[in-house]
């Protein structure tokens, strides 16, 4: 068969498009994971601060993993919770001689302000130290070494500490992948720019910029968000520092698929206030258009072949969707077991297809929801 002046171009974009539009992948991104720490500091005091609500069987069952840390410095563990809760009470009973534990309830009513903002405000305000990480009592840190890792961190030379964080490991395969891609796209911006938000629950902020800055101001009509906002509120140029060590990690018990959901929801609202928001999710768009065009562009030239019976076509847009999906197999495992994510290859695949999917099922919910249950301001 002679090699036509069409064919070999069809032939040369998709052989192109198959090998580079791979590389526009939060995974093939390069992150810093030996950003070296000065382990002879000296580690200073640090609270931890939970907040409780409807959850007191986490409570009950990570709370003693808070307690007993490892760390050669102060620390408190500030549980924020609702008066009159018997069952919360009960389970705090039982640690009431532990001198780490100090507990602080939210007023019965609170207006213009959620109950979670208020709850961690209370936390901070109470707390007795500068520096305080932000958890979930859905989550138990993967070693006695969690505080002791992330204190590491806590210099003058940053003011944000961001952890890792994730599900465990017998929880819903699709939700540990999206939920770490999403974490790479955060983290790389992170360290080369400003920090944008975090989408876990492992985070340490200063008392002082908490305070001096009114805490949550700025977004107090949001209902939910508190860890994005205090990420792009407090975020400064190269003073975010991202903690990756194995010891420094939370995983957090899956959550039902109506929290899941609803977190989506939540940041579908709260995006619109967040700083730096738009040059984010253009990345977020240019990858995922590269990803569909070049499968849409082997597609088409295949079909073109098979019409054509133009078998030289049909060969290299073959060997194309080849070497597209063992890219991308690849550079998502690379980086995935850099986490001890075990995920299957061929879901991989799958699940980078399905995230623009979820995406706009869960954006076409939000564009149907009320919008009075995103905010403490009803109208």
């Amino acid at each position: 068969m002679i090699i036509t002046e069409t064919t070999l171009i069809i032939c040369t974009l998709v052989v192109l498009f198959a090998t580079l539009t791979p590389l526009l992948n939060p995974f093939f991104r390069r992150i810093d994971f030996n950003k070296s720490k000065d382990l002879t500091a000296e580690l200073p005091p640090v609270a931890i601060i939970i907040t409780v609500h409807d959850n007191t069987a986490d409570l009950s069952k990570h709370l003693p993993l808070f307690l007993n840390q490892d760390y050669p410095a102060l620390f408190q563990v500030i549980i924020v919770t609702e008066k009159n809760d018997s069952t919360t009470e009960n389970i705090l009973k039982q640690y009431s001689h532990d001198k780490h534990l100090y507990v602080t309830f939210i007023p019965e009513s609170s207006r213009y302000m959620s109950r979670k903002k208020l709850a961690i405000t209370l936390g901070v305000k109470a707390s007795k130290c500068e520096w305080n990480i932000l958890t979930e009592a859905s989550c138990k840190p993967q070693s006695n070494k969690w505080l002791e890792s992330m204190a590491q961190n806590f210099t003058q030379a940053y003011n944000l500490v961001i952890g890792y964080s994730n599900y465990l490991p017998n929880n819903n395969t699709y939700e540990r992948f999206e939920h770490l891609r999403t974490f790479y796209y955060l983290i790389q911006r992170a360290q080369k720019q400003i920090a944008y938000r975090t989408n876990g629950t492992n985070l340490a902020f200063k008392k002082s910029d908490f305070i001096s800055g009114d805490g949550f101001r700025g977004n107090l009509h949001t209902t939910r968000g508190e860890y994005d906002f205090l990420v792009n509120k407090y975020a400064e140029k190269n003073r975010t520092a991202v903690e990756l060590r194995p010891q420094a990690w939370i995983k957090e018990d899956y959550p039902t698929k109506q929290i899941w959901q609803s977190r989506y929801l939540f940041y579908l609202n709260s995006r619109k206030f967040l700083k730096r928001s738009p040059s984010f999710r253009a990345l977020f768009n240019t990858d995922m258009v590269a990803m569909f065009a070049n499968y849409l562009l082997i597609l088409v030239a295949t079909a073109y072949a098979v019409s054509q019976h133009n078998y030289i076509l049909l060969v290299v847009a073959v060997l194309s969707m080849l070497i597209t999906l063992i890219l991308r197999i690849y550079i998502a495992r690379k980086a995935l077991l850099k986490f001890n994510e075990q995920i299957p290859s061929l879901k991989i695949i799958l699940f980078e297809c399905q995230i623009i999917f979820s995406n706009l099922s869960y954006f076409l919910k939000y564009k149907k929801a009320d919008k009075n249950e995103f905010t403490t301001h009803k109208l």
